[in-house]
């Protein structure tokens, strides 16, 4: 019981700090794409500069940021990762990438047995625009997940480049 509510703790520390004081936050609850790196490049280690004990278990992993026309390739090609929507349900619903499973940012830490994936598997993180999408990234290394990757661009690339959806 301590393990689960420490964990529930760093999740909530995790997406305090990816949506609190000093993001820019759109009306729909996403954090403005100026909060994602200029380069697009994937976010920065944790403040205090050391990896997480995760990406240290398997630094063999790409866990690189994957682009919306390989992740459409993939799909294409029958070679898909386990892909995570991390909008609302009304988002998903909305329209999603085929095969996705959404699980709400907010509810993910509680949620992990849904996610059929091991923890070493391959797994693309989206959400709009990018900001829900880190914060579960976080939750997702503190629950033991090493492969965890963005897609770049996130869903309003992916619509806008006009890529199969459901």
């Amino acid at each position: 019981m301590a393990k689960l509510s420490f964990f529930m703790l760093c999740a909530a520390c995790a997406l305090a700090l990816a949506c609190g004081p000093g993001a820019e936050t759109r009306a729909d609850g996403e954090q403005a794409a100026s909060a994602a790196p200029a380069d697009g490049q994937a976010a920065a280690a944790p403040a205090d500069g050391q990896p997480t004990a995760a990406a240290l278990t398997d630094a063999s992993a790409d866990t690189g940021p994957i682009s919306c026309g390989d992740l459409a390739g993939r799909i294409a090609g029958g070679s898909a990762p386990l892909i995570l929507d991390v909008r609302s349900a009304g988002e998903f619903g909305r329209g999603h990438i085929p095969g996705a499973v959404n699980i709400p940012h907010d509810e993910l830490a509680t949620r992990f047995a849904e996610l059929s994936v091991s923890s070493s598997g391959e797994l693309v993180v989206h959400c709009q625009v990018g900001g829900r999408a880190r914060a579960a990234e976080e939750v997702l290394r503190q629950g033991g997940f090493s492969n965890v990757r963005d897609l770049t661009g996130h869903w309003g690339e992916w619509k806008s480049a006009g890529h199969p959806s459901e």
